[in-house]
């Protein structure tokens, strides 16, 4: 029990009462999650614990419900990819460019090594998807798994794609893994130490096991099925702190399925279909995810049109909460949990969204405009304001540098992927570098082409095709320079380089737009697709990476390099040559890193007990929302939220026995014995467990036991 008016928290150095925002915080990464009503009814006399004079560890009837409530934990941690966890040690940028590697001292700002060949002697292929940087568990190896861009046949003539990986220790490659075709998106699940990457080609996500890197094993462990009828594009989502458990998620870019996955046996488990939840027409599939350990959310961006659509993963199944069709983007968590943020590239903004309840739906709580097409965020811990979201989160920009397609007296940007770079109707539309396309033909369409200058004459927007001298095979095209097609042009790096604010400010409302940092470079604009009119462009992507105080982004302008900002500063630190076109970056460690502990919150398995009103003992697992438990003797309070409630997983637990029961419950899961709060891993045979009765009871036998499902 803890008086109100002595409760403090240490923040910042600084000892400070605790107000309802920072109480909520506390609760919540305190009490292993136990009390997510404190976010949905925010301090009032229906929540759990709160009384008008004391906030109380409530010791109710024995069993795992009512036992001591607080837990080890710690704050939730944002995945992207898997390797964040080791980004403020002392390391190096390893620079993924064609044909190479080169390994960057962001100190220096040199280039210390550069590697072309692999463990066959081989060229290292031409390009690169995503990749990350791993460590074994109780091991001292260092990787870095690096997914080829290259297909390649094999011997069974079937079209594959090789993981490369690379010790960076010895900055060599020790081997390859054959995977399915078209790799492109990867995952470090440390937990497991397991490398997930996903296959657009086939649809399914090849799992190698370090394990079998260390055994000198090149083989894929697990293929792991993410797509209904056909394969698309995709991503995964998994939780490194435990809130979901052994729950993993994925996205196919062409199906209106959210997939589930079991991470820890490496098998596909359920889809959800949302094509009757979503405004007709829109949402064809998805492509980026998000989860919030506040609310238990999935948060998911549509692909074709249609927003960002919020599911309710609460428990065991996948609800449907809302579609936000008017954001979109690629979507985070803030590291600290406190925010989920989209970066609309198309829209120059990022979506700063608020996670409220569970199975309530989000609040757009900020819009920060971000001018130059932002790609991705990578998150810089500050130490300048009290609260959620101290970060600086820094953007790469990818807008189209090409001097010939901005306008000179607007300065706006006229030809690029958003704005399709289409429908030519003047001569100045055609020297800004939009194309004049055949409006005749079918989509995709031609460019427009005339077999004589008389037809020439007549048409304003053809001039060049007067000239008999652009003729070629009796044809002549209009534009033949626009779109993409221009390849021999000044660069105007104006509206690039790379984006940055500050999330606090935008929080306590100083700050509403990023701040533009110079001569940061910029990058090749992406090519159209097989849809695409002639001569369009695609999508464009800037590959970055955070290592300490330092992001690094790719750069083809003024030349192929590394762009290393100082985000303490918000100042270019340099920009680094490299021998070809970069594409990818990953940040190595020097040595290896204490790994963090893998907060798997399990709490209470679903054998344990409680009395139920109206019902007597229930174990765990049938306990439902709605349910009045026992909390002392004779007084029962209704259960609002769980914390989790997993029926599949798999997990350890400590059983303890006492002559008049028995609790199974995490062995960091806190018991009150005596008075004191003791995690239920250090309770021995003899000592006292404090019952909700004023009573007490020796434990008589302690038992290490595993079962299926983990409850809170």
């Amino acid at each position: 029990k803890i008086s109100e008016d002595l409760l403090f928290l240490n923040h910042k150095n600084n000892v400070q009462p605790v107000g309802s925002s920072l109480l909520y915080k506390f609760l919540q990464t305190t009490l292993c999650q136990q009390f997510r009503e404190f976010h949905q009814h925010p301090i009032h006399n229906k929540v759990y614990l709160l009384r008008k004079s004391r906030i109380e560890l409530r010791r109710m009837k024995f069993s795992p419900i009512t036992a001591a409530l607080a837990a080890l934990a710690t704050p939730a941690h944002s995945v992207l990819y898997g390797d964040e966890w080791v980004q403020d040690s002392q390391g190096k940028f390893w620079a993924f460019y064609s044909g190479g590697v080169a390994i960057i001292d962001p100190e220096s700002c040199t280039v210390e090594e550069t590697i072309t060949q692999d463990n066959e002697m081989a060229n290292l292929p031409a390009g690169w998807s995503d990749g990350v940087y791993m460590q074994p568990k109780d091991s001292d190896d260092q990787y870095i798994l690096m997914n080829s861009r290259i297909n390649r046949e094999n011997v069974a003539g079937d079209s594959v794609s090789d993981v490369y990986i690379f010790d960076t220790k010895e900055r060599e490659v020790i081997a390859k893994v054959e995977t399915g075709p078209r790799i492109v998106h990867s995952y470090g699940v440390w937990t497991k130490d397991e490398f997930w990457t996903h296959s657009d080609g086939d649809g399914h996500f090849y799992v190698i096991d370090l394990e079998d890197i260390k055994n000198d094993s090149t083989t894929v462990g697990a293929k792991v099925k993410a797509h209904d009828q056909r394969p698309f594009h995709g991503k995964l989502m998994w939780n490194e702190d435990g809130m979901l458990v052994n729950r993993g998620f994925a996205t196919a870019t062409g199906e209106q399925f959210l997939f589930e996955l079991d991470i820890e046996t490496d098998q596909f488990t359920d889809q959800y279909d949302f094509s009757m939840d979503v405004k007709p027409g829109t949402c064809s599939g998805l492509h980026a995810i998000a989860y919030s350990s506040i609310n238990n959310h999935i948060y998911t961006e549509c692909s074709g049109g249609g927003g960002i659509l919020e599911f309710n993963v609460e428990g065991l199944g996948i609800q449907f909460v809302h579609q936000h069709l008017s954001m979109t983007g690629s979507l985070y968590e803030v590291p600290d949990g406190s925010y989920v943020i989209a970066t609309n590239k198309g829209g120059n903004k990022l979506h700063v969204f608020k996670p409220n309840g569970n199975g309530m739906q989000s609040s757009l709580a900020y819009d920060v405009e971000v001018p130059g097409y932002p790609s991705t965020p990578q998150f810089y811990p500050l130490d300048n304001v009290d609260g959620g979201a101290d970060y600086m989160a820094c953007m790469p920009l990818t807008s189209n540098p090409n001097q010939n397609h901005i306008d000179p007296e607007s300065n706006d940007v006229m030809c690029s992927y958003y704005n399709g770079c289409t429908g030519a109707q003047t001569l100045a539309d055609i020297d800004r570098g939009i194309c004049y396309h055949d409006e005749t033909m079918s989509s995709p369409k031609d460019l427009m082409r005339v077999s004589s200058t008389m037809v020439a004459t007549d048409d304003a927007l053809c001039q060049r095709c007067m000239d008999q001298g652009n003729y070629e095979d009796g044809m002549c095209t209009c534009t033949p320079n626009c779109g993409y097609c221009d390849t021999n042009f000044e660069t105007d790096l104006s509206k690039s380089g790379v984006a940055c604010v500050d999330l606090g400010k935008v929080v306590d409302g100083t700050v509403s737009s990023a701040t533009l940092i110079e001569d940061a470079g910029g990058v090749k604009q992406g090519r159209g697709y097989s849809s695409s009119n002639e001569c369009a462009f695609g999508r464009t992507y800037r590959s970055h990476k955070r290592g300490m105080k330092w992001d690094a982004s790719i750069s083809n302008y003024p030349r192929d390099s590394v762009v290393i900002v100082d985000m303490s500063t918000q100042e270019v630190a340099c920009q680094v040559d490299v021998p070809g076109a970069p594409g990818r970056i990953v940040w190595a460690p020097n040595n290896s890193v204490p790994r963090p502990q893998n907060q798997l919150v399990l709490c209470f398995s679903g054998e344990s007990t409680v009395n139920v009103f109206d019902k007597g003992a229930t174990q765990m697992k049938d306990l439902n929302i709605g349910d009045k438990v026992e909390v002392s003797n004779g007084k029962y309070e209704t259960i609002y939220s769980f914390g989790h409630k997993n029926a599949k997983t798999m997990g350890e637990f400590v059983q303890l026995r006492t002559e008049k029961s028995k609790i199974e419950l995490s062995k960091d899961h806190m018991i009150f014995s005596q008075g004191k709060a003791l995690p239920a891993g250090a309770m021995k045979i003899g000592d006292i467990l404090d019952l909700s009765d004023g009573d007490s009871a020796k434990v008589t036998d302690i038992n290490i036991v595993k079962r299926q499902g983990a409850f809170a």
